[in-house]
């Protein structure tokens, strides 16, 4: 049996059954993701996990070095780039040359990423949404990478084209979040689209 509830891992169980009887089970649920409340930001899982972070065919000379990667702790990502309308919500204005509520935020230094982060804080500490040594922040490179990596080995976690605004289906100019294909762990534009801290 498949067991299905928005916001928990899809659950799997093999039970016995025997006609005219009622079968029990036990599942157990994990979840999946949660979404911020008044921004619709979700928030999605990532399990901890090993992975090589670099790539020997590509990228910069720093990015060639390929090292074995071991994250212990588990955290949470966001699903989507922040859009310009959840930045607005939160500090208050939004400094993108392209305008639009559904694109990303773009033009922010990482001083700024951090402040939005600082406000979040405070908005959902004071709300009493925020658990006790959790804090929203930005992720390190080995976190962010292994995400967009989703458990894949290539470069890209899957068709580059299908997953991905970049420089040759773009237009040169960022595009509504969630638009292209999630990676395998539902998360979107972490190819392309626009640079992220």
């Amino acid at each position: 049996y498949e067991l299905r509830l928005s916001g928990y891992k899809t659950a799997t169980t093999e039970l016995s059954v025997i006609a005219g009887q009622t079968a029990h089970g036990n599942v157990t649920l994990e979840e999946a993701y949660f979404t911020i409340a008044g921004l619709n930001l979700r928030m999605m899982k990532i399990a901890p996990g090993s992975f090589n972070l670099g790539s020997a065919s590509g990228g910069d000379d720093d990015e060639r070095l390929v090292t074995r990667v071991t994250l212990t702790q588990g955290f949470w990502l966001g699903a989507t780039e922040v859009t310009q309308a959840q930045w607005s919500a939160i500090m208050g204005t939004s400094p993108a040359n392209f305008k639009g509520a559904n694109l990303p935020v773009e033009q922010v230094s990482w001083t700024e990423a951090m402040e939005f982060c600082r406000k979040l804080n405070d908005r959902e500490r004071a709300a009493g949404r925020l658990p006790a040594g959790y804090e929203y922040t930005l992720p390190t490179e080995a976190q962010w990478e292994y995400a967009c990596r989703a458990g894949t080995t290539g470069d890209y976690a899957g068709s580059l084209d299908a997953m991905a605004w970049y420089e040759a289906n773009s237009s040169n100019t960022p595009h509504p979040v969630g638009q292209k294909q999630a990676n395998p762990w539902c998360l979107y534009d972490m190819h392309g689209n626009v640079w992220e801290w």
